[in-house]
């Protein structure tokens, strides 16, 4: 009986090892990994127990039930983490943890059983019965192991049967007979425990569990459960709505999706299925047809372990895609021949609206800068912000045309954060100072200094939010407000502008970005626009992966929001953007310059345009040569070759700029040299590259702006005969030093354009209301009437500002604040100190005005004998060499020292007229007036 027990054991352990080989022989992964381990632990259990039966003396036997319990205590741990990968079932980590750690908690219990009576409360080693064999009385700790595979039992046939009703439906759902395996081991525990097998020394469980796993392996294999990828694999082949054919290496046919064979059915011929094959290969990423139908064929190699073993034949119908393709072509080719149609149109409209509207806006400009009445300079300056304003219409149309057929350009660059910004607020905290209005601005001080991004763009999109909050607001606060997050290298711009205008009606907002829109016609009938400013915005932001919105209560108000992606190059911190307002003020004011020895060759057809940028020209003193056509231009450079640039329109009749110019650089000599600037007034997007890329250096767009103009003057001439002139930079060139204590003189000027005479003209018009106004504040104080108050202080707040004097702004702004918080405190605790800030600051203003000659005319007390007309000519000589270095200051003084003189009335009355004119900085009435008295007395 003995030997029959031990060799049914020795046979089972055999199959014990044969399971090992039949899972190591699957493709590895998580699933078959636990079944590994299954396997193993059953035969440890084997194999401990058939070492016992072979056991011959207590310390062997007792080492073969070790290894029997340590099989057993891992075995059914790794048969659930088995079967809740192939049923699907997620069993949370904690539990696997949970598991794992009693499965080595009991696994340490079991191999340290001669050292303590948890598990075993005693050991006996006995010769009776079938075998020497040991025998144990089950301690406290192997009951609970007991337990503990009695319910790793019933979860391992919970999950099983979860798996059946999630798939009873399914033909494959046999997974809920796996629980059977278990029947082997309850027998055989009814066995061992109630039928006396104990007594002969003889343990059926472990044979078994052996049984059963035998069971458990040939339901895994006989209902391909590890076979689930390879039977998806096949459903899909056979759902496949495509030509799918696989082949060896030989290309022989390996097998086809039921579509192969219904389109190809050469495919169930073995003659003709290996040229079909072929010829399908040779096709690879080509187009195929097959009974009419196009078919695009893709080729793809399969391997295993890096050796080739054959290719995937797929086959696209792709028929219809290409007839679509064929009719997206000719409508493309229509919509390219619309489109340009368009652009042409736009070209020419551009050209033709632009060309009058840069003869006004430069004749005006002309006049301007000329010595002119005043009435005519206000209708000039009325002229040309009309202008300007049509001049904007028109661009807003063609960038929103240009926008609209993703023609618009967009240039990336680096640029400095801070620059950018204050661009923006100088441009409009001038223009709604201007307009009364309060312009604040709040700048994070964390944004990085330098981004990279189409700051074009950004501009524009801020110069439209801003410029329709100056549109709409009549009183108020206008409050711009830059802030950021930061994510990796880029940077999440945020942008605000916040508004106390008329505000819009709720039913308005969802259309206010729409093209051509405007809300509220009747109440904005005054305002000027086309309504493609939001429109235009909306589109740049979206382009820079950004998003606009408006939160508007009507009537009280608007806050625009946008945010765009940047990238970051400079991330250190820009700080304070106006901490340094030397800086600040620099930053835009070049000196002026002449070039009177520029040699400067204009050619353009419209007379006008003509006469405009000779006189343009003449504000550098430059004394141009022009022409009226590129025939014209061709027989002057064939001339004089001399030319230091050339200007020259684009759109001219019988010869083009670009023609011009290409005959230009095939002639001979220094004329192939000469730098040549396009003026043209199309504004339609990629002129720029056009004109570039045949032949010209650079590009001005009609209207011309001084600036622009300035710019391509000192890049392109030679340096060596430009001069520069410091009349915006430097106080000192015209006069003494303006000092003034507490104000940042330069940028004042720089507000005022730079110019020194305008300068201390608004410091004139400063003073001479000065210490009424501060009489009428005292007086508004006493009386508390604290709103006409506020209206003084915020008159000083704008001006003081202007002219530099920023600690009076400041505390203008205080005193503002308080009157519209209606605190009574700060008002009554600070006005004085306010005003007499003001009363210092206007005590300054005086002594400078003094002396520059600004200071109010006193009465004249005649004390010299009068001068004989050698002396008078001689002053009157020196009078007119201080005009000429607009030294108003010494002029004033000379003429006053004149008038102490006795003279007839009528020249005294000349005097007086010409000091008039000095004192108004009018030099070029001045001067003749000179040259008037000089005729007369000469």
């Amino acid at each position: 009986m003995y030997l029959f027990i031990l060799i049914i054991h020795l046979i089972l352990l055999a199959v014990s090892m044969v399971f090992i080989g039949i899972v190591l022989s699957e493709k590895a992964n998580d699933t078959t990994k636990y079944l590994l381990m299954a396997t193993v632990c059953n035969f440890l259990v084997m194999l401990g127990y058939t070492q016992e039966l072979l056991g011959v003396e207590k310390d062997i036997s007792l080492a073969s039930i070790k290894i029997e319990l340590l099989g057993l205590a891992f075995l059914l741990s790794f048969l659930i983490f088995f079967m809740s990968r192939i049923c699907n079932f997620f069993i949370p980590f904690p539990v696997r943890l949970l598991v794992m750690l009693l499965d080595i908690f009991f696994a340490v219990a079991t191999l340290t059983v001669e050292f303590h009576t948890l598990f075993f409360s005693s050991l006996k080693y006995v010769e009776e019965g079938f075998y020497p064999h040991v025998v144990v009385e089950e301690g406290i700790l192997c009951h609970a192991s007991q337990v503990y595979n009695v319910g790793l039992g019933i979860m391992f046939t919970v999950i099983c049967i979860h798996d059946f009703f999630r798939r009873r439906n399914n033909k494959d759902s046999q997974v809920y007979l796996l629980p059977l395996c278990f029947i082997p081991v309850i027998l055989a525990v009814f066995l061992f425990y109630f039928l006396s097998v104990e007594s002969m020394g003889f343990n059926p469980i472990p044979a078994s569990i052996t049984v059963g796993m035998s069971y458990f392996i040939f339901m895994v294999y006989r209902f391909r459960i590890l076979d689930t990828t390879q039977i998806a694999k096949d459903n899909l082949v056979d759902s496949i709505n495509e030509v799918y054919i696989v082949v060896d290496i030989s290309k022989n046919l390996l097998f086809a999706s039921q579509m192969a064979y219904q389109t190809i059915p050469e495919l169930w011929d073995a003659k003709k299925r290996s040229d079909i094959i072929a010829q399908i290969y040779r096709n690879n990423r080509k187009n195929m047809e097959i009974k009419e139908r196009q078919y695009q064929v893709s080729v793809s190699p399969f391997y295993d372990k890096k050796t080739l073993k054959g290719y995937s034949l797929w086959l696209f119908d792709k028929t219809e895609e290409i007839k679509n393709t064929q009719r997206l072509i000719e409508l493309k080719n229509k919509a390219e021949e619309a489109n340009y149609a368009k652009t042409l149109f736009l070209a020419n409209m551009s050209h033709e609206i632009r060309t009058p509207i840069n003869a006004i806006m430069g004749t005006t400009e002309v006049i301007l800068r000329s010595d002119v009445k005043p009435e005519v300079r206000n209708m000039a300056t009325d002229i040309k912000s009309a202008g300007e304003d049509l001049s904007s219409i028109i661009s807003g149309i063609l960038d929103f045309s240009k926008i609209e057929s993703g023609e618009v350009e967009s240039v990336e660059v680096n640029y400095d954060t801070a620059h950018a910004i204050r661009d923006v607020i100088k441009q409009f905290s001038s223009r709604a100072r201007d307009k009364g209005l309060d312009f604040q601005a709040n700048v994070a001080q964390d944004l990085p200094r330098g981004l990279r991004g189409d700051v074009t763009h950004v501009r524009q999109i801020l110069n439209n939010l801003l410029d329709n909050a100056c549109k709409y607001t009549q009183s108020g606060t206008i409050t711009f407000t830059v802030n950021r997050e930061e994510e990796n290298d880029m940077a999440k711009m945020y942008f605000s502008v916040q508004d106390t205008g008329c505000g819009i009606m709720e039913k308005a907002i969802p259309k206010l970005f729409d093209s051509f829109q405007r809300t509220d016609l009747r109440r904005n009938k005054d305002i000027q626009g086309t309504g493609l400013g939001l429109a235009i915005a909306k589109k740049l932001v979206e382009s820079m992966n950004g998003e606009i919105s408006v939160d508007s209560v009507y009537g009280r108000g608007s806050i625009f929001s946008f945010f765009i992606y940047q990238k970051i190059w400079d991330p250190a911190p820009v700080g304070d953007i106006f901490a340094s307002q030397e800086e600040f003020s620099k930053e835009d004011i070049k000196e002026d310059f002449i070039a009177p020895d520029a040699r400067i060759l204009c050619v353009d057809d419209n007379l006008t345009n003509r006469k405009v940028i000779k006189e343009l020209l003449s504000i550098y003193q430059i004394g141009a040569d022009i022409v009226d056509s590129g025939k014209a231009c061709l027989k002057r450079l064939e001339e004089k070759s001399d030319y230091h640039l050339i200007f020259m329109d684009q759109m001219m009749p019988e010869m083009d700029g670009i023609e011009t110019v290409r005959r230009i650089q095939n002639m001979s000599g220094e004329a192939r040299k000469i730098p040549v600037i396009a003026l043209t007034a199309n504004a339609v997007v990629g002129d720029r590259e056009i004109f570039l890329d045949n032949g010209f250096s650079d590009y001005i767009p009609k209207p011309i702006e001084l600036k622009v103009l300035e710019n391509v003057l000192l890049q392109f001439l030679p340096p060596d005969i430009i001069r520069f002139i410091d009349s915006r930079n430097n106080p000192k060139e015209f006069g003494k030093a303006i000092v003034l204590p507490g104000v940042n003189v330069k940028l004042g000027m720089n507000r005022y354009g730079g110019e020194r005479t305008r300068y201390l003209s608004a410091l004139r018009f400063i003073c001479d209301d000065g210490e009424k106004q501060v009489v009428r504040m005292r007086e508004m104080l006493k009386n508390e009437k604290y709103e006409e108050y506020g209206f003084e202080v915020h008159a000083i707040k704008g001006f003081t500002l202007g002219i530099g004097a920023e600690h009076v702004s400041v505390l203008a702004r205080e005193q503002e604040t308080a009157v519209k918080e209606k605190n009574i405190k700060i008002i009554t605790d600070k006005s004085e100190d306010f005003i007499k800030e003001y009363e210092m600051l206007l005590a300054n203003i005086r002594f400078v005005l003094k002396e520059n000659g600004m200071d109010s005319k006193e009465e004249i007390q005649v004390s010299g004998e009068p001068l004989t007309e050698e002396e008078f000519i001689e002053k009157i000589n020196e009078i007119s060499q201080m005009l000429d270095m607009l030294d108003a200051k010494s002029a004033s003084d000379e003429i006053n020292s004149i008038l102490r003189t006795e003279m007839e009335d009528f020249r005294r009355k000349e005097l007086n007229q010409l000091l008039d004119k000095v004192m108004e900085f009018e030099y070029e009435d001045a001067k003749k007036t000179v040259e008037s008295l000089l005729n007369i007395y000469s």
